[in-house]
């Protein structure tokens, strides 16, 4: 059986990395217990284009759910982005196909956002709300709202179960053949 492996650093993809992303890796922050925040690595990028700002229906509704855009500049996504991460989150299926086919990568290690919605869904694609009406924007990061709250409690009790088993392990003492060590006959 596989061992469980942790799962700390994360980049969330979409197509330009100026609205869907963003506002996911800022809320994944921000939605983490503050005892394990430090231990996660938490960026995003996307499959095209670079430098852009995000539009101000983006800004509007993330400053609404509590998350400051109008710093972010989008970034593409790199094989350097790729080398230190444990998990791709993108927003469809076409993004994960890209990421595998592209980049090669793993894929059991990206996982469409979309999948995780707790409520019934129609497509696994988050709507890409760009060039789209302030209520698209909210529909779009309704959804991601939903999805990223089931990743970190997910990820969260990994890291629990994870830590808990290391402290497990380092309180036990080490068994040889049944017999504690430094406990047995001499």
């Amino acid at each position: 059986m596989r061992a469980l492996q942790p799962i700390e650093s994360l980049v969330f993809v979409c197509q330009g990395n100026i609205c869907r992303s963003p506002f996911a890796a800022e809320l994944f922050v921000q939605l983490l217990p503050a005892p394990i925040r430090p231990r996660f690595k938490v960026r995003s990028a996307g499959l095209w284009g670079e430098e852009r700002a995000p539009p101000e229906e983006a800004i509007r509704v993330g400053y609404v759910r509590g998350i400051d855009l109008s710093a972010h500049r989008s970034r593409r996504l790199s094989w350097a982005d790729l080398e230190s991460v444990d998990l791709v989150v993108v927003m469809s299926g076409e993004q994960r196909r890209v990421v595998v086919k592209k980049f090669g990568w793993p894929a059991e290690a990206v996982l469409v956002l979309g999948d995780l919605d707790p409520e019934p869904i129609r497509a696994r694609t988050i709507t890409d709300p760009w060039s789209h009406s302030e209520a698209v924007f909210e529909e779009s990061f309704a959804r991601i709202h939903r999805t990223v709250e089931v990743l970190v409690r997910e990820l969260t009790a990994r890291s629990i179960i994870l830590e808990e088993a290391a402290d497990s392990d380092r309180d036990e003492p080490f068994l040889e053949d049944g017999v504690g060590v430094g406990h047995g006959a001499d």
